[in-house]
Order: C-alpha cells, then structure tokens, then sequence
C-alpha cells in the first residue's frame, strides 16, 4: 500500500507504558513522512508526563475522558485501538511489536527509533547521582505482577554480594521486593525520575517489563531475567 496519511489519527492506547514507548516509531515516522497529520490520542493518565514533552502529538485527554475524540472525530471515522494484546498468538506474527504497529498504520521501511522525552529537571537529577557513585551504579527493578517473572529474593540478594564495588540503586513501586544491599529508592522517585536512573547506569539489572525497555531506549548494557 502506499503510503498516504490522513489529516488526522485518533490513537486509543489502554495498554502500558512500555507499549507506548514502542509505538512511538510509528506516530514519529508518520509526523516526518507527513507533517500535517494531526495525532490525537487518549492514553492512561501514568503517560501524561510524556505527552507533555512529544511534540508529535497534537492533542490528548486521559482516560475515561474521551473529549479529545468527540472535539475532533465523527462518530463513523475510524480510531486505531494500539493494544496488541493476544494479537501475536492469533496472527501467528512474528515480527517485533515496533514493526507490527507499523505495518498496521500502513508504514513501511520504518527505521526511527523509539525515545524518551524527559524534562530538563530529571536529567539533572539523574546525571547527580551518576557523579556520585563514580559510574559505578547499577540500577535493579525485580518486581512483576507475573509469577513466571518472579525470582527468589534470595537470589537477587546473591548477585548483590557478589558484585562488589557497585552501587546497585533498586527502583520500582513495590516495596515488599526490597533487596538488602541496594540503594533502597523504591516508591521515594517519580517515574521520570525512576527512568533516568536507568539511563545513567553502568548497566540494567532486572525482570521483563518497561524498564528493559527504557534500557533498550536508552542503549543501556542490561541482564533480564525470566523466571
């Protein structure tokens, strides 16, 4: 198919952050592609912090607030549901899901690279810490709501002694993980805040999820464990 834009797309993202983060290729190859095309979308309101700093982005409201849609769509025009939940399984697909939402918004040869926009502030606050633990800092995140992402703390406690010499900072919101031996910052940063701590790091350690991807963003050196 070729690749001609509409005027506007109306994006409905009920999934994670990391799933944001994946799409965002997409929304910035259509802007570059086609400037004019105005991006609406309506988004869990944990995402409102990068909303506000992409440009891409025309306009939004945070769920269940639908108002972005109703001021700017028809009830009969279509909007992309981005949440490929089972999609993989049905489909049989095997591509990467940055790939995926690609070729389901009719783009091809797409090869931009997702980013994190992140305000001026939490940089600062993130290169502060790296100063102080003399690039020696590791950032740990250990916690999942899926059992089949779950090690034992014992484990993890383990890996700490074994690495002598770094400062293994643990982020997070779950506090019941808290590994002894880290820098115990779980739930005490804000998740800007929590992302720049894996962008200053000598390395990533920790379970699948959003924070792998960051270090993906962010060309972290990581280990992910599952299981």
């Amino acid at each position: 198919r070729s690749n001609i834009f509409p005027a506007k797309i109306g994006i409905f993202h009920e999934a994670g952050i990391g799933d944001w983060f994946l799409l965002n290729p997409a929304i910035k190859e259509i802007k570059r592609r086609s400037p004019h095309t105005k991006i609406y979308a309506v988004v869990d309101s944990i995402l409102q912090y990068f909303l506000e700093t992409d440009r891409n982005i025309e306009g939004y409201s945070l769920f269940p607030d639908h108002s972005v849609f109703k001021k700017n769509f028809r009830y009969d025009e279509e909007i992309f549901f981005s949440s490929f939940w089972g999609f993989f399984r049905i489909t049989r697909c095997r591509q990467h899901q940055i790939n995926l939402a690609c070729k389901v918004l009719n783009i091809d040869n797409c090869n931009t690279k997702p980013e994190i926009c992140l305000k001026q502030e939490d940089e600062k606050f993130g290169r502060s810490y790296a100063k102080l633990f003399k690039n020696r800092m590791i950032t740990l995140y250990c916690n999942s709501l899926s059992r089949l992402k779950d090690w034992d703390i014992k484990c993890w406690e383990r890996v700490i002694k074994e690495c002598k010499g770094y400062m293994f900072v643990q982020i997070g919101g779950n506090s019941k993980n808290q590994v002894k031996g880290t820098l115990n910052l779980i739930g005490k940063t804000t998740l800007a805040q929590a992302l720049i701590f894996v962008k200053y790091s000598r390395l990533f350690v920790g379970v699948d999820g959003l924070f792998n991807h960051v270090a993906n963003i962010f060309e972290i050196p990581k280990v992910i464990l599952w299981g």
